[in-house]
């Protein structure tokens, strides 16, 4: 939470927060971690289930690291509505994973791990998008 203070100060230039390569390391590692963690729960014999959707989880820790750091810079732009879209098309897709997973296709907890995978990966796009498709350097801003 220390990059809110550069922020802040640039009112929210994504050149002012965390560069992007820190966040995808600490993300990584945090989604490395739940897939060590469902990958230890398969040496010791958990069901399939539960490892597979730790395992699965392991993507959405990723998504949904980048994604909140991003929702906050988007946040520090007063860019409320780009975040409102993306809340609703998140919610409406993973609503729709949820209903299609879990009931026609029965996978459980492992339909509802893919619901939030598909639904975090649409709102990291859309932010990562929103932040660096057409990004003026801070020099220049």
């Amino acid at each position: 939470m220390t990059f809110h203070e550069p922020l802040r100060a640039h009112d929210g230039h994504v050149d002012a927060g965390p560069p992007l390569k820190h966040t995808a390391i600490l993300a990584v590692a945090a989604g490395s971690a739940m897939a060590i963690a469902g990958g230890v729960m398969r040496l010791f014999d958990a069901e399939r289930d539960l490892w597979l959707t730790f395992v699965i989880l392991g993507a959405a820790t990723v998504t949904r690291f980048f994604s909140t750091v991003f929702a906050t810079v988007l946040a520090l732009q007063s860019r409320d509505f780009v975040r409102l879209r993306m809340s609703i098309a998140g919610v409406t897709i993973k609503g729709v994973a949820l209903y299609l997973l879990c009931g026609p296709a029965d996978l459980s907890a492992v339909g509802a791990a893919l619901a939030f995978v598909l639904a975090d990966t649409v709102a990291f796009v859309w932010a990562y998008r929103a932040l660096y498709a057409h990004r003026v350097p801070l020099e220049a801003a």
